[in-house]
């Protein structure tokens, strides 16, 4: 029987469009959180919070349409 290691084949380089996806995600989806958890506790935030919480979520949602274009691209 022959192993091979769980990254056999890589060169140990990050690719651009997963790594524009995942982070992407993380930042929609904590926006997404942060906004809810808001309405929920039925805070009345300063503006700065929301322009953060506003930033996130167009950085983020930008990033994963930057990751599936490069993806596309590739094809």
């Amino acid at each position: 029987m022959h192993f091979h290691p769980a990254n056999a084949g890589t060169d140990g380089e990050i690719d651009t469009a997963e790594f524009l996806s995942a982070v992407g995600t993380f930042l929609a989806t904590g926006s997404a959180f942060a906004s809810v958890g808001v309405i929920v506790l039925r805070h009345n935030p300063h503006i700065a919070w929301t322009t953060m919480i506003m930033a996130g979520w167009i950085v983020g949602v930008a990033m994963q349409i930057i990751a599936g274009a490069i993806a596309r691209f590739r094809r």
